[in-house]
């Protein structure tokens, strides 16, 4: 489709157009709507698949941005497809094993699992960029892993499966908030959801279609919230990781699993251990310190 110039000028500009601050802005915004879009999705875990909830997710989004990127004439192709695939395919099961996880575990666990994404990014760089591991990394990386350990503990013994899925849900996040950050000098955001919205939608609708139950009376509320605060997280998501460095919008992520848990006691009366409180704020500060180290070795 046929881009405007003020878009194309827009994205031809790369990190020109940049603006921190509204980065930052935009990642607390989208860790709200997340937040919510966990709350709505949990209300559902019981009745509906997992599946399900992911199709119903993506359909909701496909819905909203479709007509907007008509409207404001925004390419739906893009102009590297190879990266729109690698961010849609890794999304989407990124998307998928952190439903799975909300489904299973408390709220606050299951995003704090999905948050250790900056862990993974550089257990990546490692072989993939050639990067050598020197003494400041090695210890981050054992708070990191200690507060994972803590967390685990009182899931292990009948939950492990769940929380093996919110910690792969947090590896494949990884390459994608990379992949965003790479694609955010290139294209519009609107192609990237779009193309993450589409594929997960896509890829879904088999499964979904063998396992489909319809849904009843305040469920298509809860599919319907959790579609319109998970496409404003996305929106806001993105757009943060165009403004911004990733390693840096990132640090600010980390209000996220805060909210889960305030949310999840409000509305389920959560409730975790002091071990698995020392867990969450271990993996926290372990993630985001790591961001900041990414950030300063490969400027990403």
């Amino acid at each position: 489709m046929k881009r405007c110039k003020g878009e194309e000028i827009r994205y031809n500009r790369g990190v020109d157009n940049r603006n921190p601050l509204k980065g930052i802005f935009l990642i607390l915004f989208a860790s709200v709507a997340f937040a919510m879009m966990g709350v709505c999705v949990k209300a559902v875990s019981s009745s509906l698949s997992t599946m399900e909830v992911v199709w119903f997710r993506a359909v909701v989004g496909l819905i909203i941005f479709i007509p907007w990127m008509f409207w404001r004439k925004i390419s739906f192709r893009g102009r590297h497809p190879f990266f729109l695939s690698l961010r849609a395919y890794s999304g989407f099961f990124a998307l998928l094993l952190n439903f799975f996880t909300i489904r299973h575990l408390n709220l606050a666990t299951a995003v704090v699992l999905n948050y250790t994404s900056p862990i993974f990014v550089m257990l990546l760089a490692i072989p993939f960029l050639k990067e050598k591991i020197s003494w400041d990394t090695v210890l981050l990386f054992l708070i990191s892993f200690v507060g994972v350990v803590f967390l685990a503990k009182p899931e292990f013994s009948l939950k492990g499966l769940p929380f093996t899925s919110g910690l792969a849900s947090g590896f494949f996040a990884a390459i994608a908030y990379v992949t965003i950050s790479y694609l955010g000098r290139f294209e519009s955001p609107f192609t990237v959801i779009f193309h993450f919205t589409f594929w997960s939608a896509l890829l879904s609708t088999p499964l979904t279609l063998v396992h489909f139950r319809m849904p009843f009376g305040p469920d298509w509320i809860f599919l319907i919230g959790a579609g319109v605060f998970a496409s404003a997280g996305q929106w806001g998501m993105t757009k943060a990781y165009f403004h911004g460095d990733a390693s840096v919008i990132s640090v600010f992520s980390s209000v996220a699993p805060l909210i889960a848990y305030l949310f999840g006691f409000l509305f389920w009366q959560e409730k975790l251990t002091s071990l698995a409180n020392i867990g969450m704020l271990l993996i926290v500060v372990g993630s985001a310190l790591l961001s900041v180290r990414y950030q300063k070795t490969h400027g990403v």
